[in-house]
């Protein structure tokens, strides 16, 4: 039975995570609702660990379960430490667009 990852939220605003093995995607949906929870990603993990070669996987977003970022070929994460936007200053040419 394949496995999805979900990501999802509870009624306070809280991020939960976990995986669950189901028959399909729809299932997946419907297990997370039933735990009280809003599901905002469903991933299947044996999706993404079978790409072909050549193949690249975009995904975005933040705190990939384990197997997600074992699959992946390129993992980054990005923090604002500083940015003069906050001052108002637009995007540059070359720069930022």
């Amino acid at each position: 039975m394949p496995k999805y990852n979900y990501v999802a939220m509870d009624a306070r605003g809280k991020e939960a995570k976990g995986t669950l093995e189901v028959t399909n995607q729809n299932e997946a949906i419907g297990r997370v609702k039933e735990m009280g929870l809003f599901p905002t990603k469903i991933i299947e993990v044996d999706k993404i660990k079978g790409k072909p070669d050549g193949m690249e996987l975009v995904l975005t977003g933040r705190g990939a379960p384990p197997e997600i970022i074992e699959a992946a070929d390129l993992v980054t994460e990005m923090r604002e430490i500083r940015h003069y936007y906050s001052k108002g200053v637009d995007a540059r040419v070359g720069v930022e667009r």
